[in-house]
């Protein structure tokens, strides 16, 4: 009787100790499927985190690459203004102005008379010198009738001949400055500043009018002396005006100053002598640009220009904008 009761404790002790003997096989206990979805619950975020890492080092090092190629590639400044060509329109004569024909703003035609200067004095002037004239002319023919039948010299004929001389250039010069009391329009423009009025004084060399030709206006942009390396004439630009900040327009490198803007200045800088401080110099660079319709481009507007440094130096730039500019490496 006591042995069967032993057998029976120590199968008894041996099923709890292998808990997983009574079980079907291919099938684990709920404490092993405890312990491996706690193993792998620890992992999971391990794994996410590392993956987010990788992707974000990613995308920046992508965003970082474009934009180190993209700056590269643009040269960019906004020191950059509309240019055109300014006619000073000036008195050539001395005298009373009679009319000013013109008001600022008004548009004028090249030869168009813009003023007068007072010519009564000038005409009295240059009839009493047309009389001078004639009787140089008389005396020129009687000398030459007299040298013919040897009653004068030669020297006496000579004499009469460089009189004559004398009196149709002073009569020629008298008709310029009747002809200068007109004053002429030098080009199709706006005029865009009137300096006198009827009946004032002026003098030789003074401005009446300033008129703007603003047909072929272009862009001076003074880039840093750092920015010029693969500047080259024919480059495509992008323009963005201050004025028109959604109507870009596109332009061309057309000329690269041979000197910077502080030596074509009135008193350009001197560095030998004194305290020398560095400063980096700008270089202008003169930009072709084909306005759009509605856009008016107006000398000293501002505007931000950026230079697509590889793009073809000999393309038309008349296509198209572009729906933004590029800002560039400035």
């Amino acid at each position: 009787m006591g042995e069967p009761a032993v057998k029976l404790a120590d199968h008894s002790q041996s099923l709890e100790a292998a808990p997983g003997a009574n079980e079907a096989p291919g099938l684990s206990s709920p404490h092993s499927l405890r312990q491996d979805s706690h193993h792998s619950s620890h992992k999971k975020p391990y794994r996410i985190v590392i993956l987010l890492l990788v992707s974000v080092f990613m995308i920046l090092g992508s965003v970082g690459y474009y934009w180190y190629v993209y700056l590269e590639r643009y040269v960019g400044t906004d020191d950059a203004y509309i240019e055109a060509d300014l006619y000073p329109v000036n008195s050539r004569i001395m005298g009373y102005m009679k009319d000013v024909n013109v008001e600022e703003g008004d548009t004028v035609t090249q030869g168009q008379v813009i003023a007068s200067i007072d010519d009564a004095d000038i005409d009295f002037e240059l009839n009493f010198k047309k009389m001078k004239l004639q009787k140089a002319k008389t005396d020129l023919a009687r000398a030459q009738q007299l040298h013919d039948s040897n009653a004068i010299s030669e020297f006496d004929l000579e004499n009469a001949d460089a009189n004559y001389n004398a009196n149709l250039a002073d009569f020629q010069a008298t008709e310029i400055k009747l002809r200068y009391s007109r004053v002429l329009s030098p080009s199709d423009g706006v005029v865009a500043k009137r300096s006198v009025q009827p009946g004032q004084f002026v003098q030789p060399g003074q401005v009446l009018v300033v008129v703007v030709d603003n047909r072929k206006p272009w862009i001076k942009a003074n880039f840093k002396e750092t920015q010029i390396e693969h500047l080259k004439p024919g480059q495509e630009v992008w323009v963005k005006l201050d004025s028109y900040p959604d109507a870009p327009i596109k332009g061309r490198v057309a000329t690269i100053f041979p000197s910077s803007g502080a030596k074509l200045s009135i008193l350009p800088p001197e560095n030998a002598t004194g305290n020398f401080t560095r400063i980096v110099q700008r270089i202008p660079v003169k930009i072709s640009v084909k306005a759009q319709p509605g856009v008016y481009l107006r000398p000293g507007m501002s505007v931000q220009v950026s230079v697509d440094t590889q793009s073809d130096t000999k393309s038309d730039a008349s296509s198209g904008g572009p729906s933004r500019v590029p800002s560039g490496k400035q």
